[in-house]
């Protein structure tokens, strides 16, 4: 199964367990990455802001034809209870040529829920599989087991 991960990760979580899935997976890896990457603080703040107003920033334009894979496992952070504006506007691109989405999530309390219902309004597919991983947990590596399971789960 052709399989490509694609994540979005402001502060560097997300990309570790998309690193890691992609490595067990032997899959490509994608990442949505802004036109304007934002700075630290001030980015911050703005990121959040466009969040919460439901704005999407321009990314960049992907580098894989999502279209000719068989499954895409999508993951971002979860900001607001929801997913952050450049994920969503990659899925909003990219829908159409998906065949199969997975999502996961990192997060630091809650949220993982309606961040999951918005992948599967926005990227239009009911999610196969997902996992949401507690932001302490992957960079202590104590979510080794988890990311384990939902591997087996898209393996499944």
């Amino acid at each position: 199964m052709k399989t490509l991960v694609v994540f979005y990760s402001r502060t560097g979580t997300t990309r570790l367990v998309a690193d890691a899935v992609a490595q067990r997976l032997n899959a490509d890896l994608e990442e949505v990455r802004e036109v304007h990457p934002p700075s630290q603080f001030f980015g911050y703040l703005k990121a959040m802001l466009q969040t919460w107003f439901q704005r999407v920033p321009p990314i960049a334009e992907a580098e894989h034809d999502i279209a000719t894979y068989d499954l895409v496992a999508f993951g971002c952070p979860v900001w607001a209870s929801t997913m952050p504006g450049p994920a969503r506007r990659y899925l909003e691109r990219e829908r159409d040529g998906i065949t199969r989405l997975a999502g996961f999530c990192t997060h630091h309390d809650s949220g993982a829920d309606s961040t999951f219902a918005r992948m599967e309004s926005v990227g239009g597919k009911k999610l196969e599989a997902r996992a949401a991983f507690k932001e302490e947990s992957v960079r202590s590596g104590d979510a080794e087991a988890d990311i384990e399971a939902f591997i087996a789960k898209l393996q499944g």
